[in-house]
C-alpha cells in the first residue's frame, strides 16, 4: 500500500530525534504540583503555611519578609494607586524595604478561615502582635477581584477589627493577590485606593532562596521551592530547551503538527477506540504523551505569530525574535549590537490578552542591566523617553515595561509591529 503525503509527513515527525527528546523532557517530575491542581482554598492553606515563621519549611520569617518587601516596593514606586490617607498606605509608608529587611517577624502567625465576627471571615491573614500589624490577604488564583466584593470585605473586616479589643490596636494592611495581575496596567484597579494589588511574582525571591536551601541538603525547603516556582510561573529546569524543541518541530513539520493537534482533546480515549486503523497511531501517541501535546498546542500560537511577524518585517534577522509559550520578544534592528551577552536592553514584547489567546497586548521594554554599559543604557532610555514620555517616570527603576497597545487581533498586531519596530529602530540608531 502506497503511503499518502500526510502519512509520510507524520512518519517523519515520529522519527524526528527532537520529538524523542521533547517527550523525554516531559516526564513528570517529583513535585506534587506536577500532578495536582490546587483549589483556591488549598492555595491559601499552603501560602499560610509558608508565611508562618514557626512552620517546618525551614524558611523562618523570610517568605513573610519577601511579601512585605514587595508590597513596600510597589507602594514606593508611586504606581500602586493607594489613597495615602488609607490604612494600607499608612502602614507601607512606615515600613520601607530597609526597615523590613532589618526587622524580625518571628512572632508572627497566620490564620485561615478566621471569623472575626458573626458576619466577617478572613480567608488568610498574618498577625504580628510584636510589630503591631495584621495583613489581610484576599487570594485569587483562577478568578478576578471585583470592586463590590473587595469593598464589602474591607468594610466588614475593618469594622470587626475595630470592635475587637485584641485587634483594634493593630495596623491593618489589605493585599489583593491575583494570578492574572498585570503590573503594567494603568487603569484603576478594583478598590485600588485601599487594597494593594499584587501578583505572585514576589515568590520568585522565595523560590531562589528555597532552591538554594535544597542544594545545601535541606529537603524541607523542597515544597516551598516547587510551590513558588509554580505560582510565580518560573521556568522549570529544561524549560528553555523544551521551547526551543517545540519551535523547531513546529517549523519542520507544520502539516503533521496540525494533524496531531487535532487529537488529544477531552474524548481522545473514546476517539481512539472508535477510530479507523489509519488514525489510531496519532491518537495513541496523544494519549501516551498528553503533556507533549499540551506544550505543542500552547507553543503553536506564538510560533505562528513569529512566522507572521518575520513575513511582515522583511530583513528581520532570525536572532532578533525570541518566542516562548506565551510571549514573543522582538529586538529592533540595530539594538542587538548594544547588548551584553545575555539579552537585549530594548525589545518589544507581545503577549496574549485574555485566556482565549486570540488577541494580543504589546509592550516596549527597557532593561538597564542588559546594556553594554550604564552610559548606553541611559542613552537608550533617553531615546525611548523622546518617543514615549512614560519612560521618564520611575527614574530609579532598572527595568521599565510600558504598554502601548491592548487587545489587538493578529492582523492588527502585524501592522502595529511593522510601524513600531521601524520607529524604535530609527529612534535608537
Amino acid at each position: 500500500m502506497v503511503a499518502t503525503s500526510r502519512e509520510r509527513d507524520m512518519e517523519r515527525l515520529m522519527a524526528d530525534p527532537r520529538l524523542v527528546e521533547l517527550c523525554e523532557l516531559h516526564r513528570t517530575g517529583d513535585s506534587i504540583f506536577d500532578v495536582v491542581r490546587l483549589s483556591e482554598k488549598q492555595n491559601s492553606t499552603i501560602l499560610a503555611w509558608m508565611l508562618d515563621p514557626k512552620e517546618g519549611h525551614s524558611q523562618g520569617d523570610e517568605v513573610l519578609r519577601d511579601l512585605l518587601t514587595h508590597a513596600s516596593s510597589v507602594f514606593a514606586s508611586g504606581g500602586s494607586g493607594l489613597d495615602k490617607r488609607g490604612v494600607t498606605a499608612h502602614f507601607l509608608a512606615l515600613w520601607p524595604a530597609s526597615r523590613i529587611r532589618t526587622s524580625s517577624f518571628a512572632s508572627a502567625f497566620t490564620l485561615t478561615e478566621f471569623w472575626v465576627s458573626e458576619t466577617a471571615r478572613i480567608d488568610l491573614c498574618v498577625v504580628d502582635t510584636q510589630n503591631n500589624f495584621v495583613v489581610i490577604i484576599e487570594n485569587k488564583v483562577g478568578a478576578r477581584h471585583s470592586e463590590e466584593q473587595l469593598e464589602r470585605y474591607r468594610e466588614d473586616v475593618g469594622a470587626a477589627l475595630k470592635a475587637n479589643p485584641r485587634l483594634r490596636k493593630l495596623d491593618s494592611v489589605y493585599i489583593a493577590m491575583d494570578y492574572y495581575h498585570d503590573a503594567t496596567q494603568e487603569a484603576p484597579r478594583p478598590s485600588g485606593s485601599y487594597w494593594l494589588h499584587v501578583g505572585y511574582d514576589w515568590l520568585e525571591t522565595s523560590a531562589v532562596r528555597a532552591q538554594a536551601h535544597v542544594g545545601r541538603g535541606n529537603a524541607s525547603a523542597k515544597l516551598v521551592a516547587a510551590y513558588c516556582q509554580r505560582l510565580a510561573d518560573l521556568p522549570a529546569e529544561g524549560a528553555e530547551r523544551v521551547e526551543q524543541l517545540a519551535a523547531a518541530i513546529h517549523q519542520a513539520h507544520p502539516g503533521a503538527i496540525n494533524e496531531l493537534l487535532g487529537t488529544g482533546r477531552q474524548d481522545a480515549a473514546n476517539d481512539w477506540l472508535k477510530s479507523p486503523a489509519a488514525n489510531r497511531t496519532k491518537l495513541l501517541f496523544s494519549l501516551q504523551n498528553k503533556s507533549v501535546i499540551k506544550t505543542l498546542r500552547e507553543t503553536k500560537g506564538m510560533a505562528s505569530v513569529l512566522t507572521e511577524v518575520r513575513a511582515a518585517i522583511p530583513g528581520m534577522p532570525r536572532d532578533n525574535l525570541h518566542a516562548r509559550r506565551a510571549t514573543l520578544d522582538i529586538c529592533p534592528r540595530g539594538c542587538e549590537n548594544l547588548s551584553r551577552e545575555e539579552y537585549w536592553p530594548v525589545y518589544i514584547r507581545v503577549r496574549y490578552s485574555g485566556k482565549d489567546k486570540t488577541k494580543f497586548n504589546v509592550l516596549v521594554c527597557w532593561d538597564q542591566l542588559e546594556a553594554k554599559t550604564p552610559e548606553v543604557a541611559h542613552a537608550l532610555r533617553g531615546a525611548l523617553a523622546v518617543d514615549d514620555e512614560r519612560f521618564d517616570s520611575y527614574t530609579q527603576a532598572r527595568r521599565r515595561r510600558v504598554p502601548v497597545w491592548r487587545g489587538l487581533t493578529l492582523d492588527e498586531l502585524k501592522k502595529v509591529l511593522v510601524e513600531l519596530e521601524a520607529r524604535l529602530s530609527s529612534a535608537l540608531a
